[in-house]
Formats: structure tokens, C-alpha cells, sequence
């Protein structure tokens, strides 16, 4: 693996993106640098990937707490971040303290949020276990909780002083959350353009296990346009590329749990966002087959089964954060690494919307 660390300087914060072998941390680091270390670990993770850490805090001489949680969805409700805020106060954490999250999404949406409003804000270092992680959820910054089953309605943007990254760990998960990330690789091929979109189109491999060359392409795409727009006030919109009818879809519920997992949801936003954009003209036809082909090799749902109702999901859509008046942000790709940001009214979309949903 290449010791090489890329380093992203969005406006005042920096972030450190790293790959690491066994050790897990980065030779340089030093916990001793700070006053006491909480390690918050998704129960799933294996000790090989976390026990490293607490090793080295040991070595370093450092106070260090380790709390294992429950991984999903429910821990970003406000009840799963205060068990989080809890676990941060019996440590005794301080503004020189410094907290690890080592898990997938939304675990690391949780604690990044909770470290964000400790103390009005301390450090915190993002280690990803998932594909989905590693590609986009532990990058850029955005951490968040559910209110009111709205995503990601309470947030901060709180970036990770580094980001460590062990592809190795990806061979531990199942095939349903291997198929999450890649959603997301696919999604940053299709904004990133050539050649990441056709190497992509070479192959997506049996087992989905990408090779390194590919994850740190996917994530220099997302770090190149979060370094030049980290709160969205612009080009970092196009970073929410399938994710506006994403977040409608996994508001549906089966009993508690979300009918599809966010790479899902995502699949089945890009290939809408590509339909739409070729029928009002922008894109370039066969733009949504290209990429339903891709979806599909990585075992991706592309159509919406047993679909709820259009006006069901634009009512979420225009509760959503991105809403503004009523109307609502959509990226709508040209073609691979041109992306279009436009304002579609409800009525708009809803046409689209209908269409797409009844083919089927």
C-alpha cells in the first residue's frame, strides 16, 4: 500500500486522508498529543481493526474508553446520539480530547456530530469499515442526525482531523453492504468522468472487492470538490448527484427498519436522475442504460418495486434540506464528468416522477 497521505484543506479546517496497512495507525501519529482518547466501534468490526488503536493509546500513555454500539439507522436518532454523549461525559472528554470512530456511515455520522458539539467542537479521526464509508460518508465533513424520519435534518459540518483507511477490513463484510459502496463508486465515476466511468464499464469485479487504485479514485473525486465548497454553497451540490430521491425512498419503512439500505435508495436516485435529464434533453442518450448496466452488474436494484405514490415521495423530496420555496436542487448529468445543478418545480418533476415509476 502507498504510505502517501492525500490532504485536503477545505477553507480553514484539514483533513488527512490515509491508507494503512495492519497496524491500522498511521507510524507518525502520537495519541500522546492529546489529553484522553474515546474509540467508539460498531459491535460488527472485528477486534483486529480497533484493538491496534487501543494498543497505541496504551503505549502513548493515554487515557483511553472504548464503547462498542449498535450500528444503523436508529443510532442517528437524537436518543442513539445522547447514549454517545453520555459515553463522552463518563470519559471525561476535554477540548484536548480526541475521539476515533471506527465503523461504517452512520456510525460515523453520529459520533462526527456528537464530537462536533462537545465542548462546542473537538477532534475526532474517521476509520471506515465500509465501502460506502470509505467512498463517501466518512469524507467531506457532513455529520448528522434523523428528526421527524426527515435524513440528516440536524447536522453540522464537522470535518475528521484524519481519515485511516484499510481496504482489508472490506473482506469482512457481507455481499448486501459491499453492494452499498458501490452505488457510491458509481456515482463518483459518473461525476468524475473519464477514464473512471469506462474502467468502471471494463468491469465491476465478481466478488465486488475493488482494487485500491479504484477507492482512492472515487474518494480523490469527492476530496477535490469538498476542498473547493465544503459548506455547499455551490459545486459540492453536485455531490448530492441520486441522493434527493434517495432520501424520499428510505423514509418507506418495513415495521421499523428502512424497506431499501441507503446504496439501494441511491441506485435507484441515479438511474431516475439520468432518465430525467435525458427526457428534458440534457443528457446523452443511452446515459441511463450505461449506468443502470453498472447498478445492476454490482446486484444494485435500479426500478422501484411496489412503488409508493409520486406525490408521497415529492412531499418528502420538498421537506427535504435541500428544498428551497417549494423547489428543490436536482443534479442532472450530461454525460460522464458533466453535471448539470437545476431548480425543478414539484409539478416538474412529478410528471417525470410518474412516468419513470410506471414503466416500471
Amino acid at each position: 500500500m502507498s504510505p502517501d497521505p492525500l490532504a485536503f484543506y477545505p477553507q480553514s479546517a484539514a483533513s488527512t486522508l490515509r491508507f494503512v496497512a495492519d497496524s491500522l495507525v498511521p507510524d507518525n501519529f502520537d495519541f500522546s498529543t492529546y489529553s484522553s482518547v474515546a474509540v467508539f466501534v460498531d459491535e460488527k468490526v472485528p477486534s483486529k481493526f480497533y484493538e491496534p488503536v487501543l494498543h497505541r493509546c496504551s503505549s502513548d500513555g493515554v487515557p483511553c474508553r472504548h464503547t462498542s454500539l449498535t450500528a444503523g439507522e436508529s443510532l442517528k436518532e437524537l436518543e442513539g446520539c445522547s447514549r454517545i454523549l453520555d459515553e463522552m461525559a463518563e470519559a471525561g472528554l476535554d477540548r484536548s480530547s480526541l475521539i476515533v470512530a471506527i465503523g461504517g456511515g452512520s456510525l460515523g455520522d453520529a459520533v462526527g456530530f456528537a464530537a462536533s458539539i462537545w465542548n462546542r467542537g473537538i477532534p475526532w479521526i474517521a476509520v471506515p469499515t465500509t465501502l460506502l464509508a470509505m467512498v463517501d460518508a466518512h469524507l467531506g465533513g457532513k455529520t448528522a442526525l434523523h428528526h421527524g424520519r426527515i435524513k440528516n435534518r440536524i447536522g453540522s459540518f464537522h470535518l475528521p482531523r484524519e481519515v485511516w483507511v484499510n481496504p482489508d477490513v472490506l473482506l469482512t463484510l457481507p455481499v448486501r453492504e459491499l453492494r452499498q459502496g458501490w452505488a457510491e463508486m458509481i456515482k463518483a465515476a459518473l461525476i468524475g468522468g473519464e477514464p473512471f466511468f469506462s474502467s468502471l464499464e471494463n468491469g465491476i469485479p465478481e466478488n465486488l472487492l475493488p482494487p485500491e487504485d479504484l477507492i482512492r479514485r472515487a474518494m480523490e473525486v469527492k476530496v477535490s470538490i469538498v476542498n473547493s465548497d465544503l459548506k455547499e454553497s455551490g459545486r459540492r451540490k453536485v455531490l448530492n448527484l441520486g441522493h434527493t430521491l434517495a432520501h424520499a425512498l428510505e423514509m418507506e419503512r418495513t415495521d421499523q427498519d428502512p424497506r431499501w439500505a441507503h446504496g439501494e435508495a441511491v441506485s435507484m436516485g441515479l438511474v431516475f436522475a439520468c432518465s430525467m435529464a435525458e427526457n428534458l434533453g440534457f443528457a446523452e442518450v443511452p446515459l441511463s442504460e450505461k449506468v443502470s448496466t453498472l447498478l445492476e452488474s454490482s446486484g444494485l436494484p435500479v426500478r422501484i418495486e411496489d412503488p409508493p405514490e409520486a406525490d408521497v415521495l415529492l412531499d418528502r423530496i420538498e421537506k427535504d434540506k435541500k428544498s428551497r420555496g417549494g423547489r428543490v436542487s436536482w443534479i442532472l448529468p450530461e454525460r460522464p464528468g458533466s453535471m448539470l445543478i437545476r431548480e425543478l418545480s414539484r409539478e416538474e418533476v412529478r410528471d417525470h416522477l410518474t412516468d419513470w415509476i410506471q414503466k416500471g
